[in-house]
């Protein structure tokens, strides 16, 4: 990790991170280039964030979401924060996260990670309940359709309750293996570590 927060991907070589940090920075002097309009430029430690407070496109629920934008076969990061979370540290800190990670393809403890300084006990242990978005789609469509046939054959009522039993679950033991990776590990050590290097670092103990 450099001075402005750019992390390697575990599969990304040398060349397209560097290609990846200039494309990033070309992009932070000039958002046109990636259709952009009206975004303000830099927050935090991360000089290169694009961002733009909006509530424009954001479902009713989101507070923030991270939009990826490919460009000359790079990702870059853009960061939409509804109007009334625009202070809210806790949201930006977990997006950033995300941002930071942008080279990493690694879901089993990337929300947990995004979890982790969160100020609420009920946020930081039940807020990585979902890995991906997918899988949040999948328990509102199962539990919207269990409820409909659910009036035909009750027993279908159970499987949201089920799915989400084993997510729970999955949660608990991700996140016992998490806490002793951070025993051995900082937070920012962590940022850069796969999946894999996490689940040894908090097995072998």
């Amino acid at each position: 990790m450099d001075r402005e927060q750019f992390l390697q991907g575990p599969a990304e070589s040398d060349l397209a991170f560097a290609k990846r940090i200039r494309i990033t920075k070309e992009a932070a002097q000039n958002p046109q280039m990636l259709g952009l309009e009206n975004v303000q430029v830099g927050k935090f430690h991360l000089p290169w964030l694009l961002y733009k407070i909006s509530n424009k496109k954001l479902s009713p629920w989101e507070a923030a979401a991270t939009w990826i934008i490919e460009h000359e076969g790079v990702k870059i990061p853009f960061l939409q924060v509804r109007k009334r979370y625009a202070e809210n540290e806790e949201i930006w800190n977990h997006e950033l996260v995300h941002i930071m990670r942008i080279a990493f393809d690694e879901p089993r403890f990337e929300e947990i990670i995004a979890f982790d300084k969160s100020k609420s006990r009920f946020r930081k242990w039940l807020g990585p309940l979902f890995r991906t978005p997918k899988e949040a789609f999948l328990f509102l469509t199962l539990a919207v359709t269990s409820s409909a046939i659910g009036l035909f054959y009750s027993w279908l009522l159970l499987l949201p309750f089920l799915l989400l039993l084993g997510f729970s679950i999955r949660l608990a033991h991700d996140l016992l293996i998490f806490s002793r990776c951070k025993k051995k590990n900082s937070l920012e050590c962590i940022l850069r570590m796969s999946d894999k290097k996490i689940l040894q670092e908090g097995i072998l103990i």
